[in-house]
């Protein structure tokens, strides 16, 4: 929209790539557009088992840890 100068992707790290690849993708466009942007994937490791780990994930996590992470990014 007009008036829009940054935007923050939350991206999904996944086994495949493929979350990554797609918020890069996103930021390559808005940033063609002349708007600040900047992705940001869970900086974790994926759990065993799992094929990802998005920040629905992350934000069911109890960590100290992630939160205090949180805030300082968020700044």
């Amino acid at each position: 929209p007009p008036g829009v100068t940054t935007v923050y992707v939350w991206g999904e790290k996944d086994v495949k790539g493929t979350g990554q690849a797609a918020a890069e993708k996103c930021i390559e466009r808005l940033r063609k557009l002349g708007v600040r942007a900047l992705a940001i994937v869970p900086p974790w490791p994926i759990p065993d088992g799992s094929k990802s780990l998005d920040w629905n994930d992350v934000l069911r996590m109890e960590s100290t840890e992630i939160s205090l992470w949180l805030k300082q990014v968020l700044r």
